[in-house]
Formats: structure tokens, sequence, C-alpha cells
């Protein structure tokens, strides 16, 4: 048997190693026990495919085979050498490179190696060598595949793409560009299963250690945030869920809520396990966390959007309102979501029926999680405004949420999920002018959204709106938009805050004011003229346009120059305004 082991660790290449051999060492060895040349060719095919070979092998012991018969030894080799491939450069260039190889790596002491936070790329033909011959043999024998660590430049690297082992130390990735690269090209299940779980160890065991110091887990968590950016790994998600409950909040706060957009969950219930433990530390933290809490949640919600996008319906089909191709909105006609039952339906225009469905319930899973988080954050904004009394950090951080749900579906092809209605009326009543304008472009873009949904509805004869409320179908967008776009137009330009409505819209001024404001607060105390965000726009305009020699100036008289004010706060690089006003009320769409 010792012959015969060591004839076969001679004789072996890569595609001689095949998962029935593995399994026959490994009965063997159970029979006879450990016998060093049982163990030496084991050792050999793990070289060549670690995963076909779950047993921890001991490189304690480095000679498996004795050389008694020196004789039979060098004709072995001679067998081999006349067998090999007649390029002979190449192979004296492998092998001055090996050597090479070689002589760094003595001169590398092994400690400093063990020391090494991120492995370094080296092969697992380097931890087996037990004499000078063997390891050249050792070297000599991938001639199915090029081992990592010989690539020593890019052109050789693109040139031998295909053919690239990858090295033992796979976690070497995190540091080498050029390994991500090969990843990316061949994205290998089993490679990535392996960093899987080299993640996973070290997150489960190593990272809550005292052992390991603060800067080498920032160091790590930047590593891994990198590296999230090019590849779905779910360890992300893990160790998050695992994490979180027992974060401070303050260690790794950036590296932690950089990583909260690349989690990938399967339901709105598994992000639940990542949102409750936020959430606690977001009502017991400064302005700046909950800003932060906001901005991560937002780039989630982007990511998801660039990860299953659809068809964009074009400006043109927009504006014109002209036969669209069933092909271009697709991606908008996907769900139609009942919040109340909490269940979904898809809607397939094209009739495609089984060949399309695995691709329509991914996207209806991925809208149905974007719209429970649009009503979860919806709810708690508005309770974190509050605590804060409405920072203007928290403005527009929300704002930014808002102006990526609005332009979902013109260039995204994402349906319109949701219209969060508390935060918007919360916006509505702030005393910063930039706030205001980005709001009204927010409902513009809403608005064209909208009219792109109901061109979309007509050509295809299906609804294709989510629905946004719990308390109602699929119809209630249309109410609830109607509304809130009545009440901004009310409460900035035409001055009819508390006026009486049809019931069919509701609106947020359907109350009756204090009796200790009566005469203080009036229908057009917050109009674009009157209101606290717009007195020194107003002050400026009316110096601007009043006689030097007029004593007393007030803010209504822009009431007949409203038109002129618009243009004014178009100068004054806010032309929001005059878009809302001239996109929604008939007297202005004439002109």
């Amino acid at each position: 048997m010792p012959h015969a082991c060591h004839l076969l660790y001679m004789l072996t290449r890569r595609q001689d190693v095949q998962l029935y051999k593995v399994q026959k060492l490994l009965d063997l060895i159970n029979k006879v026990g450990p016998e060093p040349g049982l163990i030496g060719l084991l050792t050999l095919y793990k070289v060549y495919c670690p995963h076909l070979v779950p047993m921890r092998l001991d490189h304690k012991h480095k000679v498996f085979f004795k050389s008694h018969d020196a004789l039979w030894r060098s004709t072995i080799e001679e067998i081999v050498k006349m067998h090999q491939s007649s390029e002979d450069t190449a192979t004296q260039e492998r092998t001055l490179a090996t050597q090479c190889r070689r002589e760094r790596a003595v001169v590398k002491r092994g400690a400093k190696r063990q020391k090494l936070f991120i492995p370094e790329s080296h092969s697992a033909a380097d931890e087996i060598a037990e004499e000078k011959d063997t390891e050249t043999a050792v070297f000599s024998m991938f001639d199915g595949g090029v081992p990592y660590p010989q690539i020593d430049s890019f052109a050789e690297f693109l040139d031998k793409l295909d053919r690239i082992e990858y090295p033992s130390q796979i976690a070497a990735a995190f540091k080498d560009k050029r390994l991500q690269l090969l990843l990316s090209c061949h994205p290998d299940p089993v490679v990535l299963a392996r960093l899987g779980f080299w993640l996973q160890h070290f997150f489960t065991f190593d990272f809550k250690s005292a052992d390991v110091d603060h800067e080498r887990k920032e160091q790590l968590l930047q590593l891994l945030l990198e590296f999230s950016q090019h590849f779905q790994i779910p360890v992300v998600q893990e160790f998050l869920e695992s994490y979180l409950p027992s974060w401070d909040g303050l260690n790794f706060v950036t590296a932690i809520f950089s990583l909260i957009p690349y989690v990938q969950p399967s339901s709105f219930q598994e992000l639940r396990n990542i949102l409750d433990p936020l959430q606690k530390l977001f009502f017991t933290s400064d302005v700046y966390f909950k800003a932060m809490f906001i901005t991560s949640l937002t780039k989630l919600a982007s990511n998801w959007v660039l990860a299953h996008r659809g068809p964009v319906v074009t400006a043109s089909e927009q504006e014109h309102h002209t036969s669209v191709n069933a092909d271009s909105v697709v991606g908008v006609s996907r769900v139609v979501t009942d919040v109340q039952t909490g269940k979904t339906a898809a809607v397939d225009p094209r009739g495609t029926g089984s060949r399309n469905s695995g691709r329509v319930e991914s996207e209806e899973r991925i809208q149905t999680i974007l719209l429970h988080l649009m009503n979860y954050l919806d709810n708690v904004i508005v309770v974190g405004m509050r605590m804060e009394e409405d920072h203007y950090l928290l403005q527009t951080t929300t704002l930014d949420l808002l102006e990526l749900i609005s332009t979902m579906l013109q260039k995204f092809g994402i349906p319109l999920l949701s219209l969060p209605l508390q935060v918007i009326h919360r916006l509505m009543l702030s005393d910063c002018p930039a706030t205001l304008a980005r709001l009204c472009k927010v409902i513009n873009s809403y608005r064209a959204a909208y009219n792109t949904s109901k061109t979309c509805r007509n050509v295809l004869n299906k609804p294709i709106l989510s629905s946004v409320s719990t308390d109602a179908g699929q119809d209630c967008f249309p109410r609830h938009f109607n509304g809130l776009l009545l009440d901004v137009l009310g409460m900035l330009w035409q001055g009819r805050m508390f006026q009486g409505r049809r019931q069919t819209y509701e609106s947020i001024f359907q109350l009756k004011p204090s009796p200790r404001l009566e005469g203080v607060l009036n229908d057009r105390a917050l109009t674009i003229y009157t209101g606290p965000a717009f007195v020194g726009f107003a002050y400026k305009f009316l110096k601007e346009t009043q006689k030097d020699d007029k004593k007393k100036i007030h803010p209504f008289q822009i009431e007949e120059w409203k038109d002129n004010y618009l243009l004014f706060l178009e100068k004054e690089n806010f032309p929001e305004f005059k878009d809302l006003v001239f996109a929604n009320t008939k007297s202005h769409k004439k002109l």
C-alpha cells in the first residue's frame, strides 16, 4: 500500500481527482487508520480540490513517503518527464517563477504570516512541501490550471483568466482587487461559500471577542462594505441581525449604517429583525443618528429599485399621452397590493404565463417589502420630527426619501407604491423655504407619475396602482393625492386653508382654529407671501417694486401681484413654486 500510494501521488493530476476516489481513501483510513501514505495522497487531493475533502488534515507530519529505493524513485521520475508536454520554455519560466516565490517565502518569517489579519493569497501546495523534489513535483502537476499565486502581472492575469485556480486562502480577496475581479468573471459557488464560511466564523466567534482590537474590527467592516458593493453575501444580514440587538449605537456607526443598504431580506418580517433594534436607538439618540437611519434606509430602497428595475416609460409618452407600447409598461403593471389582506396579485398584460412567473414573483416580493417599508417610515419619521422640533437635517433626509418614492415610476418603472401623507403634512408646515420648494417638486413628480399610470391603465385596461392605505383599496391614491394637492394649493397660493370642501377629498384643514387664534390665524396665514418661510422674500420683493416714499408696506400688498412674485421667487432660485402653480391651476395652463 505505501508504494501504491507513492506511485499515485506522483502520477495524479488535477483532472484525476474524483469524489469516489476520496470516499475510497476515507474508507481505507477508517479501516487501517491514518497511515502516512493514505494521508499524503489525501493531502494532495485536498490541494487540487479542497471542497471534495471534508477531513481536516494535520500538516505537522511532512514526510509521507520514505525514499528507501532510490532507483525506483528515479525511474518513476523519468517516466513522468517522458510524458510531460514539450513546452520547455513555459516549463522553465514556471520553474523560475516558482523558485522566486519560494525564496520570497523563505525570507518572510512564518510567524509573521500567522499574525496577518487578512491572509495573503498563496497556494495550498506551499503547506505540504516536504522535500525539494516532491515540492517541485507538486507545482509541476498544475497542468490543467494555473495557481493564482503564480500570476505575476495583469497581462498574464487576462491571458490565463479561464485557467486560474483560486488560492487556498480565499479570504485574501478582501484586499486583492484582482482576485475580486476573478470572482466577478467566474463566480464559483463553492468559492463564495468558502468565503461566506470564513466571514461567518469571524463575525460569530471573533468579532465580539476582546482579543481583537477595535481598529481591526473596523478595518474588516470597511473591507466587508467594499466587498458587498460587488457581491451579495448573506453574512451581512446575519451579522446585522445578531449584532444590532447588543449594539450601543456609537461603535462602528458609520460602517453599520453603510452595510444596511446591502441586505437582501426575503420578506419585511426579516427586515424587521434589523429595524426593531435600530428603532429603539432611533428614539433614544440624537438628530444625527436619526438622519443616518433615514438615509441608510433610503439607500436600501434605492438599491432594491435599481436591482429590480423595469422598463421605463419615456417622457414623450407621458406628455402627449400617445399610444403606449405594452412592452414599455411591463415593469409598471406588476402589483396590485391589498395591504388590508396582506396579499399580492400579479398582473400580466402580455400573457406570458409561467415563463416569467419567477421574475414576476421576485418583483412582487420586492415591491411588497418596499410598500411596508414606506408605511413604516411614514410613522417613524413623524415621531422623530416631533422629538427634534422639525430639525432641518431631518427635513432634508426625509425629502430625499420622498423624491425617491415620487420618481420610481418615471426613472425605474416601479409602480406608485406609497403616498406618505403624515410626513408630507408635517413638512407643509415647515418654516424653511427650501423645504417647501422641494416639497412642491415632489408633489409635481407624484402628479406626473399618476398621469403616466392613468395613461398606461387606459391602454392596458387594467389597474396598475398599488394600494397606499390600510383602510381602502387601490382607488384611495387618487382621493388622497387630490386632497393633498388641494391642501397645498389652498395653503400656498389660493389662501383657502379653513374653507369647506367636498367630503370626497379629505383635508388636514377641516377643523376650526382655536378661539385664541381668531383674528391671528386666517386663511392666508401660510401663503407664499405671508407665511413665516417667505417673510424675507416678501420684504425684499416689496422693497424692489414699491416706491421709496411709501411709508408702510405689508405682505398682503403682494396679493394683486402674485404672478410677478412667482417670477421673483424663480429669480431667487426657487422655480418649484411657479411650476406647481402653472401645472395645477387652469388659469395658468392657458398661458
